[in-house]
């Protein structure tokens, strides 16, 4: 192999790894990122802010293409290495399994692991600042991801599996989880908090637990005097007395 054209696969493949780096990146930008937080940064920076709740807007389609240019950007540069291991070093089969024992190692430590703590660390300002060039991705893989949703539909109808619901919140705790998120940020208050609070903890409650039987409703006749209802309320101190 020309000593030129070893340059230009080797360029190529620095290439595809910084890629793959980016991708595993952004898809930890996109699980982590919170939008109460973007929308806040979003004002010293419209465009940017547009683009990041854009994405987060369409999640799925993102993360999709993010997962379909990862694995092309991996699969393409264990091909140019192998090609490179067994015809430029005229490696055998033992030399071919030690260049791909380290090739896991590169991947696993400088396109997995480093890039997805980095990103969490900061996610959401990287998310903004990255925007343009995963939306970009999202345009040109588009059609490639429509054409995996479908396969993936059809294999879920195939056997059964039913399709996650459409909703914001699927649970009582992912809300009650977002408000301590919206109140640690400093977006919602504490005691709006603890309304919400005490709202979802009648998830645990019954009708018999909350209700006050009939008999024991501290309450006055329509004839009743105004004597009456005074010694009520002094004796029961309620401010207010059912009729």
């Amino acid at each position: 192999m020309r000593n030129d054209l070893l340059i230009i696969y080797e360029i190529i493949i620095g290439c595809l790894i910084l890629l793959s780096g980016f991708f595993s990146a952004t898809e930890t930008m996109l699980v982590s990122s919170g939008r109460f937080t973007i929308e806040t940064l979003s004002k010293k920076n419209t465009a940017r802010g547009r683009r990041a709740i854009y994405l987060l807007n369409n999640l799925e389609d993102a993360i999709s293409a993010v997962l379909i240019g990862n694995n092309i950007v991996n699969i393409t540069a264990t091909a140019f290495i192998t090609y490179i291991a067994s015809h430029a070093f005229m490696l055998n089969e033992n030399g071919i399994f030690f260049v791909t024992l380290g090739q896991v190692l590169v991947f696993l430590l400088f396109c997995e692991m480093l890039p997805k703590v980095a990103a969490r660390a900061n996610a959401e300002r990287y998310l903004m600042f990255f925007s343009l060039p995963i939306k970009t991705i999202i345009v040109v893989f588009r059609p490639l991801n429509r054409l995996c949703l479908l396969f993936s539909s059809a294999v879920k109808k195939l056997f059964g599996i039913e399709q996650g619901g459409s909703g914001m919140f699927s649970s009582r705790e992912e809300l009650d989880l977002l408000f301590q998120i919206g109140e640690k940020d400093g977006i919602i208050e504490g005691e709006h908090h603890m309304y919400v609070s005490g709202i979802l903890s009648f998830k645990d409650l019954t009708a018999h637990e909350v209700m006050t039987p009939t008999i024991d409703i501290a309450s006055v006749e329509l004839k009743s005097s105004v004597k009456e209802l005074v010694g009520l309320i002094e004796s029961t101190h309620y401010s207010r007395i059912p009729v």
